[in-house]
């Protein structure tokens, strides 16, 4: 309801303030009672007339509530219209049991604040509330100190054809009753929920039955145990439609995707200021709209602990005009405005399509997200495991922040439904971000036309068992190995190669490069291809250091490219902090250094003038049929692991496999009992339980034959004393010691030190023999190694196997 503009007076005003006073002296009934971390609500008037309530330059509110502690916070008021209610209201969450009061003020068009109403309320002590979600080293913990895992879905909007609210619920009933517990939803869209999209810039009038449904869904995934990633500012909103690559399959219903700028309030076309959509980055009246909304918004939802995070804007590299980094300081702002704003400090994140230097280094974001997308029709797909796997590498590598895959699908312009109709796809991505140092299990697009359908809600729920108890913060990335049952089971080789060889590029400083069967962590191709010398480049005169942890023996080359021509250029090879070579090259030189079953450190180092650039670093036998990724915690002794069948994929599901029969070897972790539990990732049961003693840092267990996927947790239940210490790279540099010129070389070594465990375990339980998969109409393909790429030939060594490089990944429109 709106009014024609009077002048607020000064005798308004004392009548305002007088009939405050009169309030004052008049006792509250009684004193209101609430939980903490609940909901407390205070409708309250504001005398006076003014055009348009939702501009806080003509009436602005905000409420100042005192803590039993005495610290005061301070929240927005916001104005309201539902079928129920209309007028002001502010919306609060105590964090502290015990007496609490309040007092409102409001302030019009500039004027002084003046007193509106105040109260008091007495909150009780909650246990079964957690409170809101914050950021602990890589995860995420609430409050109380439980960690939160996230495991769902995007479930970012219905419109009125496709069901509406009503089908939304249903979504998100389906979602939760699968043990989820997090959905991403967008704030923003024209035939959903959104502001400033159904009436006039700035006024939310005919927005309010919008924000209703919004009301509607935040109480619905409070009661669900749902956590919510708001989506404030779509960047659709602020770009122009070109249409699609492919076109949709027509006999799925959808929203009208062609919405865009040219459909939106603060367009020129329909009485806004912008000309054109990248002006977003420089109109000062679009700033104003856009914090007014975010105000808004906040000030109305902001109360939730189910408010899992604010994302500011989504996809901000395809904002038009977007011109990283120069409009970095805009949005930064407006990730500052949030932050400001929100008493309540929720998670702030900002989406992309690609992964941008200036969101990783931004300190106003407490997580980094990742849209993986790859482009189903138009071209053939890359192994989806290895692909998730090198995106993840890169991210963590480049941030301490939590990564959260956000987005994901075998296609950004349709649903997958005709290449996986069962959603293989999914569970692969899902366990194996979850496993592999992300903060959370990968979160699937085409919620309404792929998931919902074909009914694949049952794929989170053994994920969200497996995760559920467990305390995350300590968890870390962990190499992990396995070692064939079978003695005549073969691996194949490895091959590091795809360096950055740019000449003035050095690689970053006293890093640890794990080489594992899919490649490096951190990713080699931010390693140089050089290690200069001590005078054709300081900087660059550093060692490389690496970590493998290999199945059985076997053996590492190292392959020298090139050396300068000037100077003489001298490698010193350290294997597990004893020298083990020291040679002057020469190009085309390599270097076969053998190595037992065990956790090993290979240092490389150059102690000549000249600079050495290398080809490749191969090891011979590495990568076994089966995928392994673990996370530990070496302090608590917990270890989590996730196992696939490299020939297991969406592509060919319904293809026969053999059984493989391995262990599982993680190093580094404390000596003790543990008790092992082997999980079905399609049913989410525990197939059996062992006991593990573990000696001297590696816990070895035996596995379930697997054809397609298994996961295994293991706790220390009973601590041991250790009979081994793990060696550790001895970071002082080696002087020279010898100089031994040679095109190739083999030289002998014997280890002063055996990395190769000695555990105990109990017999395997009884248990189902063979983990199937169910079968899907799906063409057989031929293994792909995953990883990293660039292998070059060498007659030295065997081909090895080589990895694909993961194409340009792209985010579905709309």
């Amino acid at each position: 309801m709106t009014r024609s503009r009077v002048r607020f007076t000064a005798a308004t005003l004392i009548l305002a303030l007088l009939g405050f006073a009169l309030w004052i002296v008049v006792a509250q009934d009684s004193v209101p009672v609430t939980q903490q971390y609940a909901r407390f609500e205070v409708q309250f008037d504001v005398p006076g007339e003014y055009i348009n309530p939702y501009d806080p330059r003509e009436v602005e509110t905000s409420a100042r509530f005192t803590a039993p502690d005495g610290s005061e916070i301070t929240v927005p008021g916001f104005y309201m219209v539902t079928e129920d209610q209309q007028g002001w209201f502010v919306r609060f969450t105590p964090q502290q049991p015990g007496n609490w009061s309040y007092i409102i003020e409001a302030r019009i068009s500039g004027s002084m604040p003046f007193p509106v109403k105040q109260g008091t309320f007495q909150v009780e002590d909650s246990e079964s509330n957690a409170g809101f979600i914050g950021v602990e080293g890589r995860y995420f913990q609430f409050q109380n100190g439980q960690s939160y895992f996230p495991v769902g879905q995007n479930l970012g909007w219905s419109w009125e054809e496709g069901g509406g609210l009503t089908t939304y619920l249903e979504w998100l009933d389906d979602l939760a009753a699968s043990g989820a517990n997090y959905a991403r939803i967008y704030a923003d869209t024209a035939w959903f929920i959104g502001l400033d999209w159904a009436g006039k810039a700035g006024d939310y009038s005919a927005d309010q039955p919008a924000a209703a449904q919004m009301d509607t869904i935040l109480e619905a995934a409070e009661s669900r145990g749902v956590y919510l990633q708001v989506v404030l500012i779509w960047h659709r909103s602020f770009t122009q439609y070109r249409g699609l690559a492919v076109r949709p399959p027509d006999d799925i219903p959808r929203p009208d995707i062609s919405t865009d700028f040219d459909s939106h309030p603060y367009s020129q076309l329909n009485g806004g200021p912008m000309s054109e959509p990248s002006s977003f980055f420089t109109d000062s009246e679009v700033g104003r709209l856009l914090r007014q909304k975010l105000r808004y918004m906040i000030a109305r939802w902001g109360y939730s602990p189910h408010i899992f995070a604010w994302e500011v804007v989504t996809d901000v590299d395809r904002l038009a005009g977007y011109d990283s980094p120069s409009d970095t300081t805009f949005i930064a702002g407006l990730a500052d405005y949030v932050r400001e704003t929100d008493p309540f400090d929720h998670l702030v994140t900002i989406g992309s399509s690609a992964l941008l230097d200036e969101l990783l280094m931004n300190d106003a974001l407490d997580f980094i997200q990742l849209h993986i997308y790859q482009s189903r029709p138009i071209e053939d797909a890359v192994e989806q495991v290895g692909l998730i796997q090198y995106e993840l590498t890169k991210a963590l590598n480049n941030t301490t922040k939590p990564v959260l895959l956000s987005e994901f699908s075998l296609s950004p312009w349709f649903e997958p439904t005709a290449d996986d109709p069962t959603g293989v796809h999914i569970r692969a991505t899902i366990w194996s971000s979850a496993l592999s140092g992300a903060s959370g299990g990968g979160m699937t697009w085409w919620w309404d036309t792929y998931v919902a359908p074909q009914d694949l809600y049952d794929i989170y729920a053994p994920l969200a068992r497996f995760t559920h108890d467990i305390p995350w913060s300590g968890m870390t990335f962990s190499l992990s190995a396995l070692i064939a049952q079978d003695e005549n089971a073969s691996y194949k080789p490895v091959r590091v190669a795809d360096f950055n060889r740019s000449s003035n590029y050095v690689s970053p400083y006293d890093r640890i490069n794990c080489i594992t069967p899919d490649g490096t962590t951190p990713l080699s191709a931010e390693l140089s291809s050089y290690i200069y010398g001590t005078r054709s480049n300081v900087l660059g005169n550093r060692p490389l250091t690496y970590l493998l942890d290999a199945p059985i023996d076997t053996q590492v080359t190292i392959a020298v490219r090139a050396v300068s021509p000037a100077r003489t250029a001298v490698l010193q090879i350290i294997l597990d902090n004893q020298i083990y070579t020291t040679l002057e090259l020469s190009n085309n030189t390599s270097i076969n250094v053998p190595v037992s079953a065990g956790l090993h450190w290979l240092i490389l180092d150059n102690l000549g003038e000249g600079w050495v650039e290398f080809d490749y670093l191969e090891i011979k036998d590495y990568r076994a049929p089966l995928r392994s990724l673990a996370v530990t915690d070496t302090a608590q002794g917990i270890a989590l692991a996730w196992i696939q069948h490299r020939d297991y994929t969406w592509q060919n599901a319904s293809t026969e496999r053999s059984a493989e029969h391995y262990k599982l070897r993680i190093p580094g972790m404390p000596p003790g009992v543990y008790r092992v539990e082997f999980w079905d990732t399609e049913t989410g049961n525990v197939l059996g339980e062992e006991q593990v003693t573990v000696t001297n840092g590696y816990l070895l267990i035996n596995l379930l034959p697997i054809q397609t996927q298994l996961a295994v947790r293991a706790f220390r239940i009973e601590s041991r004393e250790a009979v081994a210490t793990p060696i550790v790279p001895d970071p002082t540099r080696t002087p020279l010691i010898s100089l031994t010129p040679t095109a190739s070389v083999t030289p002998s070594y014997t280890p002063s030190v055996t990395l190769t465990p000695t555990i105990t375990s109990s017999p395997v339980p009884t248990a189902s023999p063979t983990l199937t998969s169910t079968p899907t109409a799906s063409p057989s393909v031929t293994d792909t190694a995953t990883g990293l790429p660039n292998p070059t030939s060498s007659p030295t060594v065997p081909a090895a196997e080589t990895a694909e490089v993961p194409r340009q990944t792209r985010t579905p429109r709309p």
